[in-house]
């Protein structure tokens, strides 16, 4: 069963579906190619600060909101402001880390990227035009390596170093990744090699289904996202595709991973979030039937196309039902005790009816009582409330459904869940919550919770 699907209208209003019939010319947008130009302004992060529709994240940024407010609201010179913006802009790079390869930074996207670098364009495009755009044009390939012992270098039998070659208007230019070295039965995966993959999985009319491509550390690693011809369009504007990405890790740090999702990375950040939130993945290490394993997967891809068939059955039946919002949250809510710790039912008994019902004797076990059950009605009204606000803000696209009523529960699981420790830990806790804990069981429960009001309907 598939999760909770967010659609997150900054980029997949991009992903409008287009005919195979008619394959229109792609057309570039913009394009920046100054790291130092990454969309990190006062304005915006004003915005983001004041917003209370989510905008700010703290995993995103590395560090909290408030965090950040106190620090504005400590700026008393335009230098100390100036010092802030440089923070968050180097903040923001770090967790971007996009390859700039011969002068271009290498991330081609449909739509907007949060951080604006290298070059968006307005519809999917082919395998030869994401390469180019995403400067993903070029090879890699394997150099004995040598160490120097007094003034001659020895060759090292057996170990190899890693390095990329580009095509440049003076010629080949070879650049050697540092740090990475590997032993003869290394198998290098060219990009050109993803691409006819993904080609030979997708087949969509002239290959134009290329969503996002892209390089991060120095190139070591790459990314490519298609989307898959299944799409669902619950309400107009709201689209749901399943995507297939592929990554590959030229330095040997990684195995080859394909799998399928609704992420669409664009940097190193979500690269990360994406393998993550893998619905199905297959993993394959570099090595000599690496190719034959690849091949195999593309049957199994099936699967995933089926399991999308039906989600997208019960999604597009979700804004023709009529709910009364409070009362789905309710119903999910009461399917996840771990995660509200009490009933609707219990809430409206009261207090002083759950302690009576325990049966204990001494006066501090009933106050002690009386407190944990406020605390476990504070906690599920803290809960319903940011639900509710998700499903009146302006952004909810069907107010008075169940695609409305759905979409609130699955943008509280995924968004307003606190997580305990350093900022480390908060961000392996989320990530995992988001794979198969807490916002996973919220998330699977509110797609049940849905399917059995369709089925009802």
């Amino acid at each position: 069963m598939l999760v909770a699907v967010l659609v997150n209208r900054g980029l997949m209003m991009a992903d409008l579906h287009r005919s195979n019939n008619a394959r229109t010319q792609m057309t570039i947008t913009s394009q920046q190619h100054d790291l130092n130009a990454i969309n990190i302004d006062a304005a915006s992060v004003d915005r983001a600060i004041q917003s209370s529709l989510g905008l700010w994240d703290t995993y995103e940024m590395g560090i909290s909101r408030e965090e950040v407010q106190r620090q504005i609201d400590e700026a008393n010179t335009p230098e100390a402001r100036a010092g802030i913006l440089a923070d968050l802009r180097a903040r923001a790079q770090k967790r971007a880390d996009l390859a700039v390869i011969a002068g271009k930074v290498a991330c081609m996207s449909v739509g907007e990227t949060w951080h604006g670098l290298g070059v968006q364009v307005d519809e999917a495009v082919t395998a030869v035009d994401a390469m180019k755009l995403a400067a993903l044009d070029y090879e890699v390939d394997r150099f004995p390596a040598s160490v120097q012992i007094g003034e001659e270098w020895v060759e090292v039998p057996g170990v190899y170093c890693i390095g990329k070659k580009i095509q440049t208007e003076e010629g080949e230019l070879t650049s050697i990744f540092s740090g990475v070295s590997v032993g003869s039965r290394h198998e290098l995966l060219q990009n050109q090699e993803c691409f006819e993959f993904i080609d030979e999985v997708v087949g969509s009319v002239n290959g134009a289904h290329y969503l996002t491509a892209g390089a991060i550390e120095g190139g070591k690693k790459t990314f490519i996202t298609a989307q898959m011809p299944q799409w669902a369009e619950p309400v107009l504007g709201d689209i749901v595709h399943m995507n297939i990405v592929m990554t590959n890790a030229h330095d040997a740090t990684e195995s080859t991973q394909l799998f399928t999702c609704e992420d669409r990375p664009v940097c190193k950040n979500t690269r990360r979030l994406a393998l993550r939130n893998a619905k199905q993945s297959y993993t394959f290490r570099h090595s000599k039937n690496m190719r034959q394993r690849i091949a195999d997967a593309r049957n199994a891809l099936g699967l995933s196309a089926l399991d999308f068939a039906a989600f997208a059955e019960v999604v597009t039946e979700m804004p023709k039902i009529k709910v009364d919002p409070a009362r789905f949250i309710d119903d999910v809510l009461d399917n996840v005790p771990r995660y509200s710790q009490i009933l609707k039912a219990e809430v409206e008994w009261g207090i002083e009816r759950l302690v009576a019902d325990m049966n204990l004797v001494s006066d501090e076990a009933r106050d002690e009582a009386a407190r944990r059950f406020g605390r476990m009605i504070a906690r599920r009204a803290s809960f319903k409330d940011d639900m509710m606000n998700r499903y009146e803000s302006e952004t909810n696209s069907a107010p008075g459904t169940l695609w409305g009523a759905y979409n609130a529960v699955t943008e509280h699981a995924n968004h307003s869940l606190r997580y305990m420790g350093d900022l480390s830990k908060q961000r392996e806790t989320r990530f995992s919550s988001l794979l198969n804990g807490r916002a996973d069981v919220i998330n699977q429960e509110a797609y049940t919770e849905a399917s059995s009001y369709v089925l009802t309907a």
